[in-house]
């Protein structure tokens, strides 16, 4: 059970994420923004705040925050300034994960809003180094370290779990490997089934069935009775 307080918070926190979706709407319809963008993503731990990334280099970079629209939650906005707009990021994303399946040994493939870089996990049997390593693309087989050259992506050394198992309310979850962006809310059950309540706007492009991942691991499926 929550405290009203408690309730209170988790809701403010799902609306961060429609509020992020309002910044993402935004720089997607203003013609010279889209390359200012560099994502967003919620900071649980410094208490729930919604932090925009804009490209340091931009050239409009200063006029931003006055022309953002109203958010729900202004006054949890912080800004940071990143070196990638999200446009390029999904573009080297896209690139890599059309080809993975000719390079046995990639286990996954994912873009990590907090730091503003595509992650690439590679087997450590390629690698050569522990689980969990950041690892040097200078002792990459040769076609690895090409596929990977850009200065966007670092590789870690890892495997990528793939069981079902409980998590808590207030996670992160996606319907990709490694993927993020939306929030778990709290457990209800559905027709006799443990499940999890989340934003409405996060399942609106999901079809009934589909696999949902926190970080690496399947933590279940959608039941497809999303409502937004």
């Amino acid at each position: 059970m929550f405290t009203p307080a408690e309730a209170a918070e988790l809701l403010a926190r799902l609306e961060l994420e429609q509020d992020g979706e309002t910044l993402q709407t935004f720089f997607a319809t203003r013609q010279g923004f889209q390359d200012a963008f560099g994502g967003f993503y919620i900071d649980h731990e410094a208490g729930g705040k919604l932090v925009l990334q804009l490209v340091h280099n931009h050239p409009r970079v200063k006029d931003i925050p006055a022309l953002l629209p109203p958010l729900r939650h202004g006054d949890r906005l912080l800004i940071s300034h990143v070196a990638w707009p999200t446009t390029r990021l999904k573009q080297e994303f896209d690139r890599i994960s059309a080809v993975m399946n000719e390079y046995p040994g990639i286990e996954a493939v994912e873009i990590n809003d907090v730091t503003n870089q595509v992650v690439v996990t590679i087997n450590p049997v390629v690698t050569g180094t522990p689980m969990g390593t950041t690892v040097e693309k200078g002792i990459l087989p040769r076609s690895f370290a090409t596929l990977l050259v850009d200065p966007m992506v670092i590789v870690r050394s890892g495997k990528v779990t793939l069981k079902q198992e409980a998590i808590k309310a207030g996670q992160i979850w996606s319907n990709v490997k490694g993927g993020g962006g939306c929030t778990l809310g709290f457990e209800v059950i559905d027709n006799g089934n443990p499940s999890m309540l989340t934003a409405g706007h996060c399942v609106k492009n999901l079809n009934p069935y589909t696999t949902v991942y926190q970080g690496n691991t399947v933590i279940g499926y959608y039941s497809g009775q999303g409502q937004y």
